[in-house]
């Protein structure tokens, strides 16, 4: 009988997670993921159009990618998570446009739970160091029933230097939607970030994240560095520390951009649970 009720507590447990963890940001890049989930203020192909709108002005071409990532939440809760972007910000091009979709499949025992994100992002460059970006937002749920609702984000980016960028991105802006199951509302939230290009070779990058509340009172703090070992291959490491769950995120990969495409590779270790993720991408200019 105890063990029993052991099982079905945990079960349970396991269920709320997963909950948990649908309301939180689900996308898992290659390049932010190797650097703990930082990039507000970097300019990233696979990132940048879900991380802040306003960077999609200054990523110069037209282009698409594609990240793949799988792990565990917990031992019985397997996670994989696929997207796709197109980016388009030629010459011609009035309004810096991207497309990005995202799925995310967990699965446990015999139960499984999608969540697919689908999002568009303007951007508008005002100036060569100033840009704007507005993130449309259409996300389906399916956990045991289905779910739908639309968001809004607002993003900022500026360059006051050559070597330095600033950002901040205000998400969620419609607020919640009471009619759905409260771990699946999207909240309101804000993000701000830093890269700064210490040298030719060695990037640094952070960001701050309110919490579930959205407030700062126990942020998300996330630091990477970026190093060339040569003129197309880098490698990254990440700390991220989560005040709100007391845990930590330790993060590393690596990267190869070629002149014809570019290839990166995360991995992810948190300290609750002690299960790893990995993560790959890659991005071909198209024009």
């Amino acid at each position: 009988m105890i063990k029993s009720f052991s099982i079905s507590s945990r079960l349970l447990i396991s269920s709320l997670l997963i909950l948990k963890s649908f309301s939180a940001h689900s996308y898992q890049g290659a390049v932010s993921g190797a650097t703990a989930q930082s990039g507000r203020a970097a300019l990233e192909t696979t990132d940048t159009p879900f991380m802040n709108p306003a960077g999609v002005a200054h990523l110069r071409g037209y282009y698409f990618a594609s990240t793949f990532s799988t792990g565990a939440l917990l031992p019985e809760i397997k996670q994989k998570e696929y997207s796709l972007t197109l980016i388009d910000n030629m010459d011609d091009t009035l309004v810096p446009t991207s497309l990005g979709f995202n799925e995310v499949v967990r699965t446990q025992n015999d139960r499984t739970d999608v969540r697919k994100d689908f999002i568009l992002s303007l951007a508008y460059p005002f100036s060569p160091k100033f840009s704007l970006g507005l993130g449309l937002k259409y996300q389906d749920d399916f956990f045991i029933d289905r779910y739908r609702q639309s968001n809004t984000s607002l993003g900022a980016l500026w360059m006051p230097a050559q070597k330095l960028a600033l950002a901040v991105v205000f998400e969620n802006l419609i607020g919640q939607n009471p009619n759905l199951p409260e771990p699946l509302r999207q909240r309101p939230g804000a993000g701000m970030g830093i890269a700064y290009l210490q040298s030719r070779v060695v990037k640094m990058k952070a960001d701050i994240n309110t919490s579930s509340q959205n407030s700062l009172n126990k942020p998300t703090v996330s630091v990477g560095v970026e190093s060339f070992l040569t003129q197309w291959v880098l490698t990254r490491v990440g700390f991220q520390r989560n005040q709100e769950a007391e845990a930590n995120l330790y993060t590393a990969g690596f990267g190869f951009l070629g002149p014809k495409f570019s290839a990166n590779y995360a991995f992810l270790r948190e300290s609750i649970n002690n299960e790893a993720r990995h993560a790959v991408d890659l991005t071909i200019p198209l024009w």
